[in-house]
């Protein structure tokens, strides 16, 4: 599959994708005005790759400043499809990466932590290199 590569708007978060390398970011602020409109692309292309994963290792990162509720969401759907991923044999590896001084994007990461059998690792921006 072609690499994935969206650029960080004031609204919207960097998303990069190698696919051959198995790594997945979403990196920035996530408050879009059609959040569908722009992360259902996204997943579709996540689903579309999950048919048939090439990696035997996935590292899936969110390094989110702040995520709206429907971005909520679409987080949750993400995970899925690494979870589908997952299921098939390939490892899986969540990273969520977090102001140090912000309980809420921590604890959102682990809410979204306690629905999943992928294995997160909680780092503060700051240890991010």
């Amino acid at each position: 599959m072609k690499n994935v590569v969206i650029e960080e708007t004031d609204t919207t978060p960097r998303v990069e994708f190698d696919f051959a390398k198995g790594l997945f970011e979403f990196k920035g602020l996530s408050i879009p005005e059609d959040t569908q409109g722009f992360y259902n692309p996204i997943a579709q292309t996540l689903e579309q790759y999950a048919q048939n994963p090439t990696a035997k290792k996935h590292h899936l990162t969110f390094t989110f400043l702040y995520i709206n509720t429907s971005t909520s969401a679409m987080v949750s759907r993400i995970l899925k499809i690494f979870e589908s991923i997952q299921a098939k044999g390939h490892q899986v590896n969540v990273v969520w990466s977090f102001e140090s001084d912000d309980e809420d994007m921590k604890d959102l990461g682990t809410y979204f932590s306690s629905f999943t059998n992928l294995p997160f690792k909680f780092i503060p921006h700051e240890e991010i290199v």
